[in-house]
């Protein structure tokens, strides 16, 4: 191979080439491989950045150098061990590099394109141009992994494509409106409950593409297609549900680097065009930590820019509770977040220790009785809570909040002989029922969680009750 050729200057010279798709530097052609079925050379042969080549029929691959060696000048090397006449053994590269063989025009090129930092700091945006506030950028792609069948992968891209084609919030975040393209490995059938749940049966800004429409199509062939159809209908988001199976990886495919690395290439193309590119994939069974926990190969989230891990959280929670954690390259996202999915969709429960308090504290209203007499000590309240799934740390953070708020009552001196005991207020229709005379000014309480003169959430009011009034509407004209 000629010193600083490039891999589409190598292929030309063994086959004809033509543009693919809308994808720059691709390009396609017959395979010119050695021992590839005559009768079956067909355009299965291709090149992307950053300059490899694939053929989809004879399943070979590489780079520049692979394509020379297999095609020409490396065909009559030794064989390993044996000594060339340069003196060098194949097998082992000669690592002298020599000034005359880098060549000329296309090192002239690469130096042409190095920025200062300054350059490269003045050129890029002054704010992350989020699609989704903080998980998805524009010309990034967002890997989302999480147990087969029970993390909710599927479940969590519809409702965030829902806010997105309507560019409402997102877990309490700002979204960016634009159309999407959905690749799903589902079938019409299944995907449809998925769609209807999500509200998007209706929707004709979301594009889908089934698995079995793609079945007789190459991977680089479907990314290059869906990438035209965003071009076509204006969408900036293109979805891949799940990596795995619409990438058509097989066996042990999905644990080999190289493998995993050509199939992220087409998808880094797409998000050089600006797309903002979300794939899903499976947890191995062992599972792990985010950025560890997907099947396969590390090489798949190392070519993401976001890695969202959804899992249900440790302890007896509402099985529509999640963790999302997540690790990337930008600052603003956090790290970790309980999430729940309600029928307005996904929303944010704050951190593991917020969150945990709350449930304590519903906890605990519904569990302390209603008068002094029978108050429970804060053992007492441990164990009851502690058979819901409850933690200690949880139970006694929460016991102290609420009683400084007066949302409970604490007696007793927290000494031997008089330890704190809680209980909680007769409700205020209580008191005002058993009162003869005009009622004094009613002490209000209140969850120390919400924020001033904000109505308790259901579950976490006083009374115990949902939040809806008895009494009965007045009539027209009267307050």
């Amino acid at each position: 191979m000629k010193g600083g050729e490039n891999i589409e200057e190598v292929a030309r010279r063994y086959t004809d080439l033509e543009p693919f798709g809308a994808l720059d530097g691709w390009y396609t052609g017959c395979c010119p491989l050695p021992g590839h079925d005559d009768g079956g050379r067909e355009q299965g042969f291709y090149i992307f950045p950053p300059g490899l080549f694939r053929c989809e029929e004879c399943d070979r691959g590489g780079d520049a150098s692979d394509l020379e060696r297999l095609c020409g000048s490396y065909a009559e090397l030794p064989a390993f061990g044996e000594e060339s006449t340069n003196g060098s053994r194949n097998g082992h590269r000669d690592t002298e590099i020599r000034s005359s063989d880098l060549g000329d025009g296309v090192s002239d090129e690469l130096i042409s394109r190095f920025k200062t930092a300054k350059q490269a700091t003045e050129e890029a945006p002054e704010q992350v141009p989020w699609r989704v506030r903080p998980y998805v950028a524009e010309g990034s792609i967002t890997e989302i992994a999480g147990k087969i069948k029970a993390s909710g992968k599927t479940t969590f891209v519809c409702r965030m494509v829902e806010c997105i084609l309507d560019g409402k919030p997102f877990m309490g975040q700002e979204t960016k409106r634009t159309s999407v393209v959905y690749l799903t490995e589902q079938t019409p059938t299944s995907f449809a409950e998925a769609l209807e749940d999500a509200n998007l049966s209706e929707r004709e800004d979301l594009h889908i593409l089934y698995w079995h429409d793609m079945a007789r199509a190459s991977w680089p062939q479907i990314v290059a297609s869906a990438v035209k159809k965003c071009n076509a209908e204006g969408a900036g988001v293109l979805v891949v549900d799940t990596l795995a199976v619409i990438a058509k990886l097989k066996g042990e495919d999905e644990n080999n680097a190289g493998k995993a690395q050509e199939v992220m290439a087409p998808l880094k193309a797409a998000a050089a065009e600006g797309l903002s590119v979300i794939y899903t994939r499976h947890d191995r069974k062992s599972g792990g930590a985010v950025g560890e926990s997907g099947r396969g190969s590390s090489a798949f989230g190392g070519d993401a820019d976001q890695l969202i891990l959804l899992k249900s959280p440790e302890g007896n929670q509402r099985p529509t509770v999640r963790t999302l954690e997540t690790l990337g390259r930008f600052h603003e996202t956090p790290a970790r977040l309980v999430i729940e999915l309600t029928d307005a969709g996904y929303i944010s429960r704050g951190n593991d220790a917020a969150f945990a308090q709350k449930q304590a504290m519903s906890a605990i209203l519904q569990t302390l009785p209603a008068s002094q007499e029978h108050a429970m000590t804060t053992r007492g309240v441990i164990d009851a809570l502690l058979e819901q799934g409850i933690k200690r740390w949880s139970v006694t953070a929460a016991l102290e909040k609420m009683s400084e708020a007066r949302t409970i009552m604490r007696v007793g001196r927290g000494v031997k002989g008089s330890p704190h005991r809680f209980y909680k207020p007769v409700p205020d229709d209580e008191i005002l029922s058993s009162e003869t005379t005009t009622p004094n000014r009613k002490k209000e309480f209140h969850n120390p969680e919400e924020p001033e003169g904000a109505i308790p959430s259901t579950g976490d009011r006083v009374d115990g009750s949902d939040g809806r009034s008895n009494e009965r509407p007045a009539a027209p004209g009267r307050r």
